[in-house]
């Protein structure tokens, strides 16, 4: 809730002034990727619940897995919700997108 509270700001200027699609697209399209790559490995909102984004060796991941992970969760998505909902019955919580990207979610 948090991430999406935070990009609903320039989203709803962008609805407001279309001339400002073309900084508010990039800016939210990259927003994930650049912050789970980052040295924080995580979102705000990520960071606020003390989640952190590592590949499945625990180490930071590059942006081009943070960007594969970010594409990932469309294909969740698309799928009915069904690469989210494996969340629940995976021992170890991972997605879809968190599978095709080798990366975890853990608490820091």
């Amino acid at each position: 809730m948090v991430d999406a509270i935070i990009l609903v700001v320039p989203v709803l200027a962008a609805v407001r002034f279309p001339a400002a699609w073309y900084v508010v697209l990039p800016l939210v399209l990259l927003y994930y990727p650049v912050m789970e790559s980052s040295r924080w490995q995580a979102t705000l909102g990520k960071r606020y619940c003390r989640l952190t984004v590592v590949t499945t060796r625990g180490k930071r991941i590059s942006f081009v897995r943070a960007l594969v992970r970010y594409l990932g969760k469309y294909l969740s998505g698309s799928l009915f919700g069904i690469g989210f909902w494996i969340i629940a019955v995976r021992s170890d919580r991972r997605g879809l997108h968190d599978l095709i990207a080798g990366t975890l979610v853990v608490w820091r």
